[in-house]
């Protein structure tokens, strides 16, 4: 684990590179932008400061979430994974993270599921190998008769 310093210096750097500009039409600006957003995500988690790394790895995929580019495409697939991980982590304690971080490994995927590169096949892989202990615990929950788990309004 790093230490907090440590974290916040890399937290400046990721902002010091987003602060520098836009990323439209520019291939290695838009793989720098996303790189710093899941670097700073990673760093913000560090600190426990969870809704914002959150935040950061949601942006990720609203801005590159259709990109054709490998390296936004993995950017991605790391950004959702590292959302489930976060909402999992927190959904030890509470029901409605759990379903968010379900939510969010469907999507993972969904969209490894129609991508033919093994790296992207490898990042949802690991997705799930995080977390094995919650991936099995809601599987079995899944399964479980209607009458002893909690339904949601789904809002889809």
């Amino acid at each position: 684990m790093e230490a907090p310093e440590e974290l916040e210096r890399q937290i400046a750097d990721c902002d010091a590179i987003l602060a520098a500009g836009g990323d439209a039409g520019d291939r290695e600006r838009q793989v720098d932008v996303a790189r710093a957003l899941v670097a700073k995500g990673v760093a913000l988690a560090g600190l426990r400061r969870v809704d914002e790394a959150v935040a950061c790895h949601e942006e990720v995929v609203a801005r590159f979430g259709d990109a054709e580019d490998l390296a936004l495409r993995l950017r991605v697939a790391l950004a959702l994974g590292n959302i489930a991980y976060d909402r999992s982590e927190e959904g030890r304690h509470d029901e409605g993270r759990r379903d968010e971080a379900l939510a969010v490994l469907a999507d993972v995927v969904a969209r490894g599921a129609g991508d033919d590169d093994p790296d992207i096949h490898r990042y949802v892989g690991s997705a799930f190998t995080a977390r094995p202990s919650f991936c099995t615990a809601t599987i079995r929950r899944a399964r479980s008769p209607p009458s002893t788990r909690s339904w949601r309004a789904s809002a889809t």
